[in-house]
């Protein structure tokens, strides 16, 4: 399986409302451009992601039966 390229970059820029994510790592995956859950911890990109695979792998297991 080949993952899609993975971006870390700090997110110096304090948040308009609170302070206390100034220093929240940004997290970007490229899936063909699509940048997902900018504003986000990690914790919640590493569910989002996951979300994404599993849902990937059951389209693509779907397509597969059907194909047979």
């Amino acid at each position: 399986m080949v993952l899609p390229p993975l971006t870390i970059s700090p997110n110096i820029a304090p948040s308009s409302s609170t302070g206390s994510d100034a220093h929240r790592t940004q997290i970007t995956h490229d899936f063909g451009g699509v940048v997902i859950g900018t504003s986000k911890t990690i914790g919640q990109r590493i569910a989002e992601g996951v979300a994404i695979a599993i849902i990937a792998g059951l389209a693509g297991k779907y397509i597969l039966e059907k194909m047979k």
